[in-house]
Formats: C-alpha cells, sequence, structure tokens
C-alpha cells in the first residue's frame, strides 16, 4: 500500500508543470513611491537609493522555473536589498541556473564573477559525468573566458 501511495504521488507530482510548483511571490514591493525588499518573515527594507518609477524585477522566468531576488531601475541593479556595485542595469539579464550577465561580467548570487567576460562565449556545462555540476537550478556550472565557474565560484582555469 505504501508503495502504491508513493507512486501516485510521484505520477502527480510529475503531471504538475512548474508554473503550479514554483510559487515565485514578490520580492520587491513599491509603496509611497519607494522600492521595498521583502525579506525574512516579510520584513520591508527599503532600498534607499532605488528609483521607483523605473524599477523593475528581473528574477523570474516561468520557462525556466528559475526565481532569483534581482530587481534594477534606470541607475542600479539589486540582488536582494543590496546594490550590486558596477553592474550595468540595461544590459542586466537573466542567464541560467541562477547566473545572470550585463554588457561585461557574470554574476551569481549578486556577486561579479572573478575575471569573468559576459562578451566571451558563455557555456553552460549540461552533463554531470565528470562534475558536481547540477544541470538544473542552482548549483551548475559554467565556463566563460577560460574559466570554469561552479556555483559562482572560479574553481580551475583552462576550461
Amino acid at each position: 500500500m505504501k508503495k502504491v501511495l508513493f507512486l501516485f504521488f510521484l505520477v502527480s507530482l510529475m503531471s504538475f508543470s512548474c508554473k503550479m510548483l514554483v510559487n515565485p511571490g514578490k520580492p520587491y514591493e513599491i509603496l509611497n513611491n519607494k522600492v521595498y525588499y521583502k525579506g525574512a518573515r516579510n520584513v520591508k527594507i527599503e532600498l534607499e537609493a532605488a528609483d521607483s518609477v523605473t524599477f523593475q524585477t528581473v528574477s523570474y522566468s516561468i520557462e525556466s522555473c528559475e526565481y532569483r531576488d534581482y530587481g534594477k531601475d534606470k541607475k542600479n541593479v539589486y540582488f536582494k536589498n543590496v546594490k550590486i556595485e558596477g553592474a550595468d542595469p540595461a544590459s542586466f539579464v537573466m542567464l541560467e541556473q541562477g547566473y545572470y550577465k550585463d554588457k561585461r561580467y557574470l554574476y551569481f548570487y549578486g556577486k561579479r564573477l572573478k575575471d569573468s567576460d559576459s562578451k566571451k562565449e558563455i557555456k553552460f556545462i549540461k552533463d554531470n559525468k565528470d562534475t558536481d555540476c547540477i544541470p538544473w537550478g542552482d548549483g551548475g556550472c559554467v565556463i566563460n573566458n577560460g574559466h570554469k565557474y561552479k556555483d559562482g565560484i572560479k574553481y580551475f582555469k583552462g576550461a
């Protein structure tokens, strides 16, 4: 009986799309011309430098089932409630596996990847044969500018 219930649960889970399983919520809120990040326990933290008129969330793709806490306005890019120094909001976009890029660099969890170059080829590792990279969600690996990054950390050169 336990096996039958478990099998039913698995089949039910697989029949739902990502759209039903992922609840993206809204990490940012605009109130009275101010932008707030909703942190733990929905505590609102004001992004003092944010422009409420041009602010937008950059961090959700229902097609890829990826959700992160990124936002941007006309001047800055934010990860959660922290401004990412030097990030270019006009070119800042989501890639996959938790990685983002602007016209110069790659980013992971709000940090610029050391020695990255977004103008060069960006290759995601899609298999797990010789690495501990997970080919979906966070934890993926990317090769860029002759460097391999796992979880946003450069871990060897010469890729």
